[in-house]
């Protein structure tokens, strides 16, 4: 997967703000299980900037 020609890595925090470095970030997916309390079977996007 590629952020080429996106706004991703800047809404994200993951470059400068001249846009000129990348940063170090983590991206994890996770899906939600389908069963169990308040369980919807959803993809959930966590991130972290370092």
């Amino acid at each position: 997967m590629s952020s080429a020609g996106t706004t991703f890595n800047h809404d994200h925090r993951a470059e400068t703000p001249d846009g000129a470095q990348q940063l170090p970030m983590l991206d994890v997916l996770r899906r939600d299980p389908r069963d169990g309390d308040a369980a919807d079977g959803a993809t959930r996007h966590f991130w972290a900037p370092s």
